[in-house]
């Protein structure tokens, strides 16, 4: 298992996605990044902290910033 990273060199986001998915009866948006080859995401259970975080990611990836990390790693099986 790898170190939780604590920041987030934005110029080494590989991709961005968003997805959405029901929990229970709300609707919930996730943000999933490719970061140095892992697999990461977020949740967030309302639209304007989902888009505060995604327009901060894009605007960091934009200007090559470094960010905190927010981010849980997705642990893959082998």
């Amino acid at each position: 298992m790898r170190e939780p990273f604590h920041e987030i060199q934005a110029a080494q986001i590989e991709s961005v996605c968003t997805r959405f998915h029901n929990q229970l009866e709300y609707l919930c948006y996730r943000i999933v990044i490719r970061y140095t080859g892992q697999i990461m995401y977020r949740d967030f259970h309302n639209y304007q902290e989902y888009q505060h975080h995604h327009d901060m990611l894009i605007r960091a990836m934009h200007d090559k910033s470094t960010l905190p990390n927010i981010f849980r790693t997705v642990e893959m099986s082998r």
